[in-house]
């Protein structure tokens, strides 16, 4: 949440400020109904485990574009909070939760394409689909309950003043908020993808070797390069 105090009007600044912010939304918004659409309208038996991830993280970012950057752009331009108290712990819910969910799903995106590299065969039938289904529920059930802790538990006292969306100060609030949606999914990313980088490394270095302990063509005389050569030297 965010404490902002009332601006008498706009000015230059808030003016041009707001047309990249609606540039920002607006693509946002569409960028991610594209995804969802394609995903929506693509065959069944085309769908991998990749393609579930990556629609849900378009869900996820795409209530994120609706449902919390129109009224974050709103409270940034204006300084102030115009849609009074009761909206404000709703917004507040929403916010940590979407932005939560879509933080998580990138880290569910990044755990599947750990799978897919490190069991590529098996990929598919590690990931069925109920065990997708479960991931992505997993996904919105933790975001939901870090939400559900960090404003209730660790619950601060909301200002009276309608123009105020007031930040929650309380340690422990902070602490769930940065560290558990964001420095654990980070640390997570930042493992999982340096692994991934060290297999395809590993894999690229074995096509290597393989390609240097092959005879060369001039010599075997077996493939077709190695007989048009022959004749060409022949001609």
């Amino acid at each position: 949440m965010y404490t902002a105090s009332a601006a008498p009007g706009w000015s230059w600044r808030e003016t041009l400020s707001a047309i990249p912010l609606s540039l920002i939304i607006i693509c946002t918004i569409l960028g991610n109904a594209l995804v969802l659409f394609v995903f929506i309208t693509r065959p069944r038996f085309l769908r991998s485990p990749t393609h579930f991830f990556i629609a849900n993280l378009a869900l996820c970012d795409f209530f994120v574009g609706t449902l919390v950057m129109p009224f974050l752009a709103s409270l940034f331009l204006n300084r102030t909070w115009s849609f009074g108290s009761p909206f404000c712990l709703a917004w507040t819910m929403i916010h940590f939760t979407m932005c939560g969910s879509s933080i998580l799903s990138t880290c569910a995106v990044c755990v599947e394409r750990y799978i897919g590299v490190r069991w590529p065969l098996n990929h598919k039938e590690i990931l069925s689909r109920p065990r997708i289904y479960m991931g992505i529920v997993g996904v919105w059930s933790t975001s939901l309950f870090l939400m559900i802790t960090s404003l209730f538990v660790f619950y601060e006292n909301i200002s009276s003043n309608p123009n105020e969306c007031g930040v929650n100060r309380n340690i422990g609030h902070i602490l769930i908020a940065v560290v558990g949606t964001l420095y654990i999914p980070g640390a997570i990313m930042v493992v999982l993808y340096s692994k991934i980088y060290s297999i395809a490394s590993t894999h690229l270095n074995s096509i290597r070797d393989q390609k240097k302990s092959t005879p060369s063509k001039s010599h075997t005389g077996v493939t077709s390069d190695g007989l048009i050569s022959s004749q060409e030297s022949s001609k």
